[in-house]
């Protein structure tokens, strides 16, 4: 963990410590022995059916599952490509079920993949990734405004599962 400039009124408070992860950039807020997400999120978290992937333009271009989308970004599983964060380039979401889709969306990719923990003494890399859309065009923001309101279904954030059994 590193520190990070203060940017909040509640992490401008003396018990409260501004942190960023080092291996993975998650910003992060300290209370002592409690220590919490950041998030600074605009724009509500919308879920779209399996059948919505997102290409991603290569040489061999790759589609990934899309986790979630809103109107400042998406979140995707991506297996098999390593985005590197701060990496821009210009997405299509595809509907595989009506072969329509939105084409060449401005993006910037903002996480990286995370190491996790699991049953195994080597951490697995986890493959999400999450990317913000960059100056769409009118016609571009209406689309994406269309597919989320007609597909989207808006995303419950569920507290982590230790806090739920107490």
């Amino acid at each position: 963990m590193m520190s990070r400039g203060q940017n909040s009124w509640m992490e401008r408070t003396s018990f409260a410590s501004p942190l960023v992860c080092t291996e993975c950039g998650q910003r992060l807020t300290s209370y002592g022995l409690c220590t919490i997400s950041a998030e600074q999120r605009r724009h509500n978290r919308f879920l779209l059916p399996a059948s919505f992937l997102l290409r991603i333009p290569g040489d061999k271009p790759q589609f990934a599952r899309i986790k979630n989308i809103s109107q400042g970004g998406i979140s995707f599983d991506n297996l098999s490509c390593c985005l590197p964060a701060h990496k821009t380039l210009r997405v299509d979401i595809f509907n595989c079920n009506t072969g329509t889709g939105i084409e060449q969306l401005p993006v910037e990719i903002v996480s990286t993949p995370e190491k996790i923990q699991n049953e195994t003494p080597v951490a697995a890399i986890q493959a999400t990734k999450g990317a913000r859309f960059l100056n769409l065009t009118q016609a571009q923001k209406k689309l994406l405004a269309d597919c989320i309101q007609t597909n989207g279904k808006l995303e419950e954030i569920q507290p982590p599962e230790e806090l739920i059994s107490q």
